[in-house]
Formats: structure tokens, sequence, C-alpha cells
């Protein structure tokens, strides 16, 4: 159970990770597609 906690955490983890990157991507072509 605690290796099943653990891994559902690392996941969490890098998903977050991997959302903010995006997010970051994101604006930067919204911003370069305004201006």
């Amino acid at each position: 159970m605690a290796l099943m906690n653990n891994k559902f955490f690392t996941y969490n983890l890098l998903t977050l990770n991997y959302i903010k990157k995006n997010t970051k991507n994101i604006k930067y072509l919204t911003k370069s597609n305004y201006n």
C-alpha cells in the first residue's frame, strides 16, 4: 500500500510539473501571437 501511494505521489508531481511547463508554453505562444 505504501508503495502504491508513493507511485501515485510521484505521478502527481510529474503531472503537475508537466502542466506548469505547458501553461508557460501556452502563455509564451499567446504572447508571440498577439505581438
